[in-house]
């Protein structure tokens, strides 16, 4: 069986869908929320360059605000359909952390 390279078909799908997923979650969110997710994004990457190192989101007392159990769904969905094995997917909870202005991420 040939061997699938970073721009192989199956990549090239999972790039399409999260891009659809993304437009989607653009008309529906509201910006700064979308913004949020970019950002929460952008972590999740830096996790993946940073392997084994615990990744600390930033957020403001407001990104925090915004940070809602569907927020933190849609951001989930977004992995798994990234093909980001939700084992490794460990997000915190709104309730978990009342007291932190971060948003911590490990790939393992």
């Amino acid at each position: 069986m040939p061997h699938e390279d970073a721009h192989g078909p199956r990549e090239q799908e999972v790039r399409l869908r999260v891009g659809a997923r993304l437009r989607d979650l653009a008309e529906r969110l509201d910006p700064a929320s979308f913004e949020l997710l970019l950002k929460l994004m952008s972590g999740v990457n830096a996790a993946f360059a940073c392997r084994n190192e615990p990744i600390d989101i930033q957020m403001t007392p407001e990104e925090r605000a915004l940070y809602t159990p569907v927020l933190e769904r849609e951001l989930v969905a977004l992995l798994e359909l990234a093909s980001v094995p939700p084992e490794r997917v460990h997000t915190e909870t709104v309730s978990e952390r009342p007291r932190h202005a971060s948003w911590p991420y490990v790939v393992p």
